[in-house]
């Protein structure tokens, strides 16, 4: 073929892919079209040229002559197209959590309580995949895939051909570097096979939503994720990628946490405590008008608990409840102490307090989701519940972030503070010592300051450091476990934080978005008011008297028996499928994926609680069911029957204890 007819072939291959994209991918084309423009105003100049010769495409670097392979690229494609293999070993990510095969134990745990363990609702279930003995270290299919690096693309090709998966993430660090991809490998024709994401020039931020949006879907085929990485491809995507699999919601926070901590809230409403609205208006009122000062456990909070003890009246002092204890050994008592942490372990942060009239005037704003064993050390009077993540109290709003820390930073802003000092919001170990949190802390860990952005191939959710952009120093050091707090919080201050609302960090840890460092020993103390911490207090407890209500609306009532009614279609559904004799393992596969979205994908008001479980559960089982069917050996579909009955009547318990708690309340 002479070099005219290969012209004409990567300038048609170029057309149909710009048309792809300004179909199907907009924000990416936009990112090429200002590429584009910027190279004709002269503002960027080109660094690569794409050169064929001696039968295949090259990339050179204008300025220093380097080639991208230095080889034949069509040779280098086929090479790394054969070494993609099915194999359940190498060059993947394990997106599960690792669970015992014994099958004793689980069927201790599906003769337990649902609400005990979550193993307790998919025991059944894996036992019965165990007991096949049908395992083998070979996939049939790969479904999903990422490639690391696009270089001119040609291999992404080869391994469709290959491997002909239904879902890629397409990820590639240099924009026109993949621009000249663009003119050789259809991307448009493998859109017509497959549902393609891209990531392409993307900054952490824009790579989270993508890498997401892939994650989520057809997660049924995320149990093993195959990969492959040019070598000439930043590490940071891959390991950005790596933390966003081991972060995912329903390997850190159960189905049945959900579920018993959801129900929690129709408890205090039975029982009339009071429940606040977050949707007022605060400005004018104490919170909005003084000074806040912020603590949390992080490790720069006891390093300033001389100068938080000095300056105490100063402030309208709002603590997380995990820095109770040390507050009271200091002598220091907040005007505010905020909770969130729903299982009962967490009741002993209050019961170490051994002086009971310590609590008597603090105002405590906690989550509805708090254990009975901590509402029974409180004054009545004293509690304000708000609602996160239920919205019972629909007109009242609700909170979604992932910890005390950063729920309570949300909490502040929309008190419309104007005035915040964060102290304690580390959000990464000590630079020093490697401590997470203030060392009495009950979560608090020691890690090694050796393993820095150090590439694991079992990356640990709190253990696996990464550097950050620090608030005081150069880097400060966290981990997958921070980093969603830290994203949660830097959201927040973008999206929420007023014009004339000023946040100051005076934490050591890691520098946050739209807020200023300052070091304690910088504050302005001499300058503030001393506050009457009595008047503080009366001032406190009329301002969220006057907006929190005891009793449901008419309408939310109503609510809850739409609720009620949703339940009961619920198990029209799932006893429907129960119902289903499968004759083949496809048609059965097919039917979860239904089931899924029939139980999984109602937003409404009536049915997202009860969505949100079985979405959570529906992703801790699944994957192990797709994977088991993605087998090399022959499966018969009596298999595909007898996990069907499981599985339904694991669906049917998670409804009973759902509709039994809302019947007691009707």
């Amino acid at each position: 073929m002479d070099f005219e007819d290969i012209q004409t072939i990567a300038e048609k291959t170029y057309r149909e892919n710009i048309a792809y994209l300004q179909k199907e991918q907009a924000t990416l084309f936009a990112k090429i079209a200002a590429f584009d423009s910027a190279l004709s105003q002269g503002v960027y100049q080109e660094k690569y040229e794409l050169i064929h010769e001696h039968g295949y495409f090259e990339v050179k670097e204008t300025l220093t002559n380097k080639l991208l392979y230095n080889a034949d690229s069509s040779l280098y494609a086929k090479k790394v197209s054969q070494s993609v293999n099915f194999s359940k070993e190498d060059n993947l990510f394990k997106t599960f959590k690792e669970i015992t095969k014994d099958a004793d134990t689980l069927k201790k745990y599906s003769a337990a309580d649902i609400k005990l363990n979550p193993l307790s609702g998919i025991a059944s279930i894996l036992n019965a995949i165990n007991q096949a003995d049908l395992y083998t270290n070979e996939m049939k299919e790969i479904h999903k895939f990422v490639f690391f690096g696009t270089g001119l693309g040609e291999h992404l090709f080869l391994i469709h051909q290959k491997i002909n998966s239904k879902v890629y993430l397409i990820i590639e660090d240099d924009l026109e570097l993949f621009k000249l991809s663009l003119f050789v490998t259809p991307y448009s024709q493998i859109a017509k096979d497959a549902k393609l994401f891209f990531s392409i020039f993307e900054s952490s931020d824009e790579f989270s939503n993508t890498a997401s949006h892939f994650i989520q879907t057809h997660f049924e085929f995320n149990h093993y994720l195959k990969y492959f990485q040019m070598l000439n491809h930043s590490e940071e995507k891959l390991k950005e990628l790596h933390i966003k699999l081991i972060s995912q919601s329903h390997n850190l926070f159960f189905y049945n946490n959900i579920l018993e901590q959801y129900l929690r809230p129709l408890s205090y409403i039975k029982e009339e405590y009071k429940f606040l609205n977050i949707l007022k208006k605060y400005s004018n009122q104490t919170l909005g008008e003084k000074p806040v000062l912020y603590l949390a456990a992080g490790p720069s909070f006891l390093k300033n608990i001389a100068w938080i003890k000095e300056n105490q009246n100063k402030f309208v002092i709002v603590a997380i409840s995990a820095v109770l204890f040390e507050l009271y050994k200091a002598d220091v008592k907040p005007d505010i102490v905020t909770h969130l942490d729903g299982f009962d372990v967490s009741a002993s942060l209050f019961t170490n307090i051994d002086n009971p009239d310590y609590f008597r005037d603090i105002v405590f704003l906690l989550s509805a989701r708090t254990p009975q064993k901590i509402i029974n050390l409180l004054n009545k009077e004293n509690i304000f519940f708000f609602e996160n993540g239920t919205n019972y109290k629909e007109s009242f709003g609700n909170l979604s972030a992932p910890c005390i820390g950063s729920t309570t930073f949300l909490l502040l802003l929309a008190f419309d503070v104007k005035e915040l000092y964060l102290l304690g919001l580390d959000l990464s170990v000590d630079s020093k010592t490697g401590y997470t949190h203030a060392k009495s802390h009950v979560d608090s860990k020691q890690i090694d300051l050796n393993n820095v952005d150090k590439e694991e191939d079992n990356l640990s959710f709190r253990e696996s450091l990464i550097s950050y952009p620090s608030n005081f120093n150069e880097i400060a050091y966290t981990n997958p476990s921070f980093l969603i707090s830290i994203n949660s919080i830097n959201s927040t201050a973008k999206g929420f934080k007023h014009s004339w609302q000023n946040i100051y960090n005076l934490s050591d840890g890691v520098r946050f978005e739209n807020t200023q460092a300052l070091k304690s020993s910088e504050v302005s103390v001499k300058n503030m008011k001393t506050l009457d911490k009595e008047i503080i207090k009366s001032e406190l407890f009329s301002d969220l008297d006057a907006n929190s209500a005891k009793a449901l609306l008419a309408e939310e009532k109503e609510l809850l028996q739409q609720r009620f009614n949703y339940l009961l279609r619920v198990k029209k559904v799932i006893k429907k499928q129960n119902s289903v004799n499968f004759t083949s393992n496809l048609l059965f596969l097919n039917s979860l994926q239904s089931l899924f979205n029939a139980l999984s994908t109602d937003s409404s008001s009536r049915a997202k609680d009860l969505s949100l479980i079985y979405q959570e559960y529906f992703h801790l089982l699944y994957t192990f069911i797709f994977d088991f069917f993605n087998n090399k050996a022959e499966i018969d579909v009596s298999y595909a029957n007898t996990i069907n009955k499981l599985l339904c009547k694991e669906l049917l318990k998670i409804e009973k204890e759902y509709e039994e708690e809302l019947k007691i309340f009707i």
